[in-house]
């Protein structure tokens, strides 16, 4: 039974993750239910929900990130002057720059708000070591 890890809603933006083996999900393409050796789940789910993610301009809709496939996890946090943000960056993408500087319209940034950041510093934590264990794996 799939167990769900962590589940952090952010201003823009939903990301989960999930530990254990996942059951068949006929509602989703079977090919993105990928488990690694540990039994974790090897994606970033990144969900877009309500009326903020439907006017934010550059926002894709919903999205799955191979976590074999990430290179990198850039993480503002949240302060007085404003909200924080995760951005995931995947190998071989050649506007990384751009896409730092366009962080807000990113389709792999989610951001949050000061009450919402602990959640998303776990996220960072366990995707940081889910890259890790990925490429020691193999």
């Amino acid at each position: 039974m799939m167990e769900l890890e962590i589940d952090a809603k952010g201003v823009n933006g939903q990301i989960k993750l999930f530990s254990k083996n996942r059951p068949p999900d006929t509602t989703k393409n079977e090919r993105t239910r990928t488990v690694d050796r540990e039994g974790f789940h090897t994606k970033v789910s990144i969900r877009r929900k309500g009326l903020i993610s439907l006017i934010s301009p550059g926002l894709k809709g919903d999205k799955d990130l191979m976590i074999s496939e990430i290179e990198s996890v850039h993480f503002k946090t949240a302060d007085p002057s404003g909200n924080g943000y995760i951005q995931f960056f995947l190998k071989g993408d050649k506007k990384k720059e751009e896409r730092m500087l366009r962080w807000v319209q990113d389709d792999n940034t989610v951001i949050f708000n000061a009450s919402q950041q602990p959640l998303f510093e776990q996220i960072r934590d366990e995707v940081e070591k889910r890259m890790v264990s990925a490429s020691a794996n193999g």
